[in-house]
């Protein structure tokens, strides 16, 4: 057996002072079973006093109520009249209180009928009238001795039993003498007993109890396994015959799983005669209670042993053992990869060098850890930054990717992207993360300017971790006079080809601590990477945009639409084009020259693109004024809402013309949706040309479905289309 050395040491301390409470447990063994005795006669004892205290109480209580009922003005106004109707009445208002099964009323018989010399006795009383709730048994109706006794002015309570496995509380009084009618009466009241009345009984005692009247069960506080209560059951004939001797029986007994003490006695009521049987049944618990005492005794022996044993044992191992178990744990915990744990040991001896010894041997490995850790970090970081990269080629999509990753990255709070516009050489925000309210496209600095502009200029990273306090810090007009959040800044240039392309602003970087060395190596890492991507994204964006409108050209239109009619056509989803056409733009070039066409163009653009959805719909500018749009798993319904949607945007929309003038812009829209009307690109894009014709040619400024377009018209105006190769003439 390999015992550790501080339980060797106790175990043998423990050994030899265990032996004292070996020998006083045998020393008292002997007065346990006394004691158990003892102790089942006490809870017998008490539990017969609780169930006969119950039904005394009972009996009292039920007789109070029958004395009120009897006393009450208009009981004995009703007895004086002799009314038996009256009399049922009254005695069916004060159900509530008696909560009665039967009561009778016996009045005294004429002196006719009366017996000679008995005029008070039992054969001189008759059923006056009765109130019986359910079938009565005559088990219940009082003895004609009972009668006889209440009559001469004894009354009488009892427990009675009617067969069915019944038992009732039955109380018999003689009402007030001092009636103005000669007659004379008598009330008797059954309440029954419900099984659950002496389940208190059990909750006060924790012992069950059951009363049979002469043979069978008829109250119980047992259950059976199928949750019924263990009634019904007939009583042992050798307790019957036992008790015929004795005042009480005892017997063992097994019920379901458990081994039971049963006691049995009889019911006597006030006159001594006997009622039933009573079984108090002690479960064998009691007895390991009835020895607790002599228990505990020899738990206080057994736990001063232990304590003397422990304070020994531990006096000498703490020395010499403690301190090597602090050393175990330690080097566990090292061993796991955490190397900021030390040893808390301060000593002047060998066990003290030790611990110094290997304190500094864990000082070194964290700082290794840490290193090993940070480069781990930078790489993780490059690489999956790069991944999400190579999968993107919306601009601003690709932007927010870059930002949410290298603040994420540098533990900051928040951050922005500003590039350089050669046309207006300056640096602009394109792109925030973290800041309140809507991002918008309005802050720009000049190279030089700010932390920003010093950045974008020298090409070298800048950090300020006082920002408040930084003279060169400049504040935005709408942050001049609210900025104050601002603790920390880290300004990164983005370079291609040794040339600044813009700057990432890094701000706050959390739990109080400002940006170090290890940060701007990470940043220049991650911007290397970004300029490059950022660069290469432009280049593809300005390969597939317009650059007046920022829109998808034609040549991708048609790419699309053909990927987006394949994707409907594997996953049996709608799809839907809008072609728009903007009404009368030759007169907005003929009026107001080609300056004006373009902003009306561009206006219409921007409108189009917020109304879509975003990274859904693809909006493109199809040739000269015209636009198309591919709204994917979009069916017919949908995409008029959406194309009416922009008709009402474009109608409702203000654009400043010369001379403060104002203009007003509509747009005739045509639909076609996959697979309804067509399940080809070329005629999916005529069918939404012929519907844009349509909205032209019956007023302009609607959206016309396809579906919506009229046989002979769609006929020909497909007809019209395919004959020339192109779509239908403008008005």
């Amino acid at each position: 057996m390999n015992l550790k050395l501080s339980h060797k040491i106790i175990l043998n301390f423990a050994v030899v002072l265990i032996i004292p409470m070996l020998l006083s447990v045998y020393l008292v063994s002997s007065d346990l079973a006394e004691r158990s005795e003892r102790e089942i006669d006490g809870q017998l004892a008490f539990t017969t006093k609780i169930v006969n205290r119950f039904f005394y109480r009972s009996l009292n209580t039920i007789q109070l109520q029958l004395n009120l009922l009897a006393e009450t003005e208009k009981f004995r106004s009703a007895l004086e009249k002799g009314e038996a109707g009256e009399i049922t009445a009254v005695i069916k208002n004060w159900e509530s209180k008696l909560n009665y099964s039967f009561i009778d009323v016996y009045s005294r018989k004429n002196s006719a009928a009366a017996a000679p010399n008995d005029s008070h006795g039992a054969d001189s009383y008759e059923v006056f009238t009765s109130v019986h709730k359910t079938k009565f048994s005559p088990a219940l109706t009082p003895s004609a001795e009972i009668l006889g006794r209440v009559a001469r002015g004894r009354n009488h309570s009892s427990i009675v039993f009617a067969g069915e496995q019944k038992a009732y509380f039955r109380c018999v009084i003689k009402t007030l003498e001092n009636l103005r009618s000669s007659s004379s009466f008598i009330i008797s009241v059954c309440v029954p007993i419900p099984n659950d009345s002496i389940d208190a009984i059990k909750d006060i005692t924790n012992i069950d109890v059951t009363i049979y009247d002469e043979n069978i069960a008829v109250l119980s506080t047992r259950f059976d396994p199928a949750g019924k209560r263990t009634t019904g059951v007939k009583i042992s004939p050798e307790a019957v015959a036992a008790l015929e001797k004795e005042t009480s029986y005892r017997t063992s007994e097994k019920f379901l799983s458990e081994h039971t003490m049963n006691v049995y006695s009889k019911i006597l009521d006030q006159d001594k005669s006997f009622r039933g049987y009573m079984c108090v049944i002690v479960p064998r618990e009691l007895f390991a209670m009835a020895s607790m005492y002599v228990i505990n005794n020899l738990y206080i022996i057994m736990a001063i042993s232990l304590l003397l044993a422990t304070m020994s044992g531990y006096l000498l191992s703490s020395n010499i053992a403690a301190p090597l178990k602090e050393f175990a744990k330690i080097a566990h915990i090292t061993s796991e990869g955490d190397f900021k744990q030390k040893v808390n040991i301060e000593r002047s001896d060998e066990i003290g060098e030790l611990a110094t010894a290997f304190n500094k041997m864990g000082d070194k490995l964290d700082r290794y850890n840490e290193s090993l850790k940070r480069k781990m970090f930078e790489v993780t970081t490059l690489y999956e930054v790069s991944q999400s990269m190579n999968f993107l080629n919306n601009k601003d999509q690709l932007l927010t990717i870059i930002l949410t990753k290298m603040i994420d990255a540098l533990n900051a709070e928040k951050g922005s992207i500003m590039l350089y516009n050669a046309e207006e050489c300056l640096i602009s925000c394109e792109m925030a993360v973290g800041y309140p309210g809507k991002f918008e496209r309005r802050v720009k600095f000049a190279p030089g300017e700010g932390k920003a502009g010093q950045a974008f200029s020298t090409g070298n990273t800048i950090i300020s971790n006082d920002i408040q306090s930084d003279s060169s810090f400049v504040r935005t007009q709408s942050t001049h006079n609210t900025d104050n959040v601002t603790r920390n800044m880290m300004c990164v240039p983005m370079k291609t080809k040794d040339e600044a392309i813009g700057v990432i602003n890094i701000v706050n970087k959390k739990g109080g601590e400002g940006f170090n060395d290890d940060d701007k190596a990470l940043a220049a890492s991650l911007c290397t990477q970004a300029a490059m991507t950022i660069e290469n994204a432009r280049l593809y964006e300005l390969s597939i945009t317009d650059g007046m409108t920022r829109l998808y050209i034609h040549r991708f239109f048609q790419i699309r639409l053909d990927e987006e009619i394949k994707r409907s056509k594997r996953y049996s989803a709608p799809l839907s084009l809008v072609m728009t056409d903007i009404d009368h733009f030759k007169k907005f070039n003929d009026t107001y020259g080609h300056q004006v066409g373009d902003m009306v163009l561009i206006k219409v653009a921007d409108i189009i693109r917020e109304t879509i959805r975003n990274e859904v719909d693809i909006a493109c500018r199809y040739g000269g004024e015209e636009f198309a749009i591919i709204a994917p798993q979009t069916g017919l319904e949908d995409a008029k809402r959406m194309a009416e949607r922009i008709r009402i945007a474009v109608e409702n929309a203000e654009l400043a013309g010369p001379n403060g003038k104002s203009l007003k812009i509509t747009l005739s829209l045509g639909i076609s949706t996959y697979p309804i009307n067509s399940t080809e690109k070329k005629d999916l894009i005529l069918k939404a040309d012929s519907a844009m014709y349509h909205s032209k040619e019956n007023g302009r400024n609607m959206a016309t479905h396809f579906s919506e377009v009229p046989e002979t018209e769609s006929k020909g105006g497909a007809s019209k289309t395919e004959s020339e190769g192109r779509p239908p003439a403008r008005k």
